[in-house]
Order: C-alpha cells, then sequence, then structure tokens
C-alpha cells in the first residue's frame, strides 16, 4: 500500500510539472527569434525523436519500441496516428505566434469534457458524484470562458476534435504509449525536416535558422 502510495505522489508530482511546463509553452514560443512556426514545429518533432531514442538505447528498450514496425496491420493505425497528432503540434506552436494562445487554451480545457462525455456515452464507463462534481466545475469554467474571451474558433474545434480522435485510435490499437509515441514522431521526421529547411531557409536542420 506505501508503495502505491508512493506511485501515485509521484505521478501526480509528474502531472503538475507537466501541466506547468505545457502551460509555459506558448509564452517561451515568444521569446524565441523570428522563426516560422512550421520550422519551430519541425524542431520539436525531431528533438523528441532524438531524445526519447537515445533514452529508450540507454535502457535496452530500442529494439522492443520499434517492434509494431514490423506488422504491417499496425502502420494504418501508426500513420494516422502520426497525422493526427502533427497537427496537434503544428496548431500548438503555430497558434500562439499568431495571437491565438486564447483559443488554444480553450481548446484543451474542452478535450477533458468532450473525453468524459465519449466515456460515458460510447463505452459506459461510469463517473462518481466528485468526478461529476469535478466535470461540472470545469464545464462551468469553460462556459465563463467562452463568454467571456469569445475565442470559440476552427482552431478549438481542430483541437476538440483531433485530440478524442486520436486517443480512441489508440484505444483501438493498443500499443505501449511510449513505443507509439516515438514511431510516430519517426514517421514524421521527413515532413519535419522539409518545415525546417523550407520555412528556415537552411540546408540541415542543425543549422543556425537565417532571420526572415
Amino acid at each position: 500500500m506505501s508503495q502505491t502510495n508512493n506511485n501515485i505522489q509521484v505521478g501526480v508530482l509528474h502531472s503538475i510539472t507537466a501541466s506547468i511546463l505545457f502551460a509555459l509553452m506558448p509564452a517561451y514560443l515568444q521569446w524565441l527569434p523570428t522563426i516560422h512556426g512550421y520550422a519551430l514545429v519541425g524542431q520539436r518533432i525531431i528533438w523528441t525523436s532524438i531524445f526519447i531514442g537515445l533514452l529508450l538505447m540507454f535502457s535496452g528498450h530500442l529494439k522492443l519500441a520499434l517492434q509494431p514496425l514490423t506488422r504491417l496491420k499496425n502502420w494504418p493505425g501508426l500513420l494516422a496516428g502520426a497525422a493526427l497528432i502533427g497537427v496537434q503540434w503544428s496548431i500548438f506552436i503555430w497558434a500562439p505566434l499568431q495571437g491565438e494562445t486564447l483559443a488554444v487554451a480553450l481548446g484543451y480545457f474542452l478535450v477533458p469534457l468532450v473525453l468524459v462525455v465519449i466515456g460515458r456515452f460510447a463505452f459506459s464507463e461510469r463517473l462518481s458524484p466528485a468526478q461529476w462534481g469535478a466535470a461540472g466545475l470545469a464545464a462551468i469554467g469553460v462556459l465563463i470562458s467562452l463568454f467571456t474571451t469569445a475565442q470559440f474558433s476552427w482552431i478549438v474545434l481542430v483541437i476538440v476534435i483531433g485530440y478524442p480522435l486520436y486517443f480512441l485510435l489508440r484505444r483501438a490499437q493498443p500499443l505501449p504509449v511510449v513505443s507509439a509515441f516515438f514511431i510516430e514522431n519517426l514517421l514524421l521526421l521527413p515532413l519535419a525536416w522539409w518545415a525546417i529547411v523550407t520555412f528556415s531557409e537552411v540546408k540541415t536542420p542543425f543549422d543556425y535558422p537565417i532571420d526572415s
């Protein structure tokens, strides 16, 4: 029981840390030099692939993580997942650079509520009274944000439709989370390379970009 409690505490700490870093990302993007948003998305994909690949290699799990690629039946789902997550990453970086940070925030506030609805009606999952209460408070907060900011746009729709579709795909194709995420990044590498070279006017993604 003690080990379980410790794992829960560590998980909560990781979740809070990730949420803080996630929330600070739009502000960080504003401090960067003048670089095209698509080039930034490409850099994120490349460095994420390198970082996760190194972690898997040093932990001895790289071969296991790449095993889903050896089964042809996995490819349609992996390609669809790469497309869905690539669009979401592009929106997350592009939108704040266009002054649409509030629209992105509203989209991410709505995603958990959409997932609750999908879980309840598509998979017959049940919530406890406390969970219903939390969902209700979250819904009230989103409605207040919607009416005070008037930021409901196509950006919000892309986020609230795209992420649930991605999670449904991952549920239908039950692969290890890290493995699927790593492979999806690998599949996006050619597009990421093209975006960096094209929009940063460099020869390789590792060159210093020319200011536009």
